[in-house]
């Protein structure tokens, strides 16, 4: 048997899907048509997986293949990013269940995120040096100089 060039294609296709490591949890989000003649509203979707390649995720309706959509994906418990994605798959599942496939928006790299600081280097320099001299006061000041201090106040 003999593949033809479609089916060849197809078959790489389902080889690359399954190339890049998944994880699988469940999110539930908001995702927004992103292209010239859709209406721009948001709709929830349930993120099923995410790999380096694209999102799987249901709905219960059919999206068009080849439309672009912001996608509001959580990158950790506390923080989120909305991405650009393009529809590639669209299968029914069930009755009123749709398992949709999404890839990276063509021409988008996503870079990784450095981790946010909260304070700043000087920041931390200045807790510690204030840390170091009330611990050198309450070290080498004697308790009658500083009750001598509170009665002149």
């Amino acid at each position: 048997m003999t593949l033809t060039i479609d089916q060849l294609s197809q078959a790489e296709l389902a080889a690359e899907r399954r190339r890049t490591h998944r994880t699988h949890k469940k999110f539930v989000t908001h995702m927004t048509p992103w292209a010239a003649g859709h209406a721009a509203v948001p709709f929830e979707v349930v993120i099923e997986d995410i790999s380096e390649e694209g999102i799987g995720l249901r709905h219960h309706r059919a999206l068009e293949l080849g439309v672009h959509h912001l996608l509001t994906v959580p990158l950790d418990d506390t923080r989120s990013v909305v991405r650009e994605y393009v529809v590639v798959r669209c299968e029914q599942r069930g009755e009123e269940s749709y398992a949709i496939g999404l890839s990276h928006a063509p021409g988008h790299a996503w870079p990784q995120e450095p981790p946010r600081r909260v304070t700043s280097k000087h920041t931390k320099l200045l807790f510690i040096a204030f840390g170091i001299a009330g611990l050198l006061t309450a070290a080498f000041i004697p308790l009658e100089t500083i009750s001598y201090l509170l009665a002149w106040l």
